[in-house]
């Protein structure tokens, strides 16, 4: 739980004062009790996120009861930039400044946008669950697709 307190507080505030507002308030250090298992960074800003190592990890994740050898069901991931009326399904409709200046200020390089992951169990038949959120990254084009 402790883990996806800093989440829930990013995703209130960004939901009433925006990306660059919400982080100008929610000022964590990186050694933060509230950063242990997601990340935050002082590079001259606050990341609070999904390194690019632990954006490219998710691709060796699996559902309970299947694995690599056993690849029964999966999960489908989708990267859905941060910006109002994005959703899993319609995950680039809107591009906003702030999700793109936001990864641009705090992780330069890191290619962004701003972007939620989303994951959904599927098998060989489709989806089998709804969308869940997994945490927000600046490591955008390494969130995994993986279709089998």
């Amino acid at each position: 739980m402790s883990a996806i307190l800093p989440i829930i507080i990013a995703f209130l505030l960004i939901a009433t004062t925006g990306v660059t507002a919400a982080w100008e308030r929610f000022q964590l250090k990186p050694n933060d009790p509230l950063c242990v298992g997601i990340g935050c960074f002082d590079d001259g800003g606050i990341y609070v996120g999904l390194t690019s190592e632990e954006t490219t990890k998710l691709a060796s994740i699996w559902p309970s009861g299947a694995d690599e050898s056993k690849p029964t069901e999966w999960y489908e991931y989708q990267a859905v930039i941060e910006c109002p009326g994005n959703t899993p399904d319609n995950p680039e409709d809107v591009l906003c400044s702030e999700a793109v200046t936001y990864c641009e200020a705090t992780i330069p390089g890191s290619q962004g946008p701003y972007s939620m992951i989303w994951r959904r169990v599927v098998d060989g038949t489709g989806p089998i669950d709804f969308w869940e959120r997994v945490g927000p990254t600046c490591y955008t084009p390494q969130v995994p697709a993986r279709e089998q």
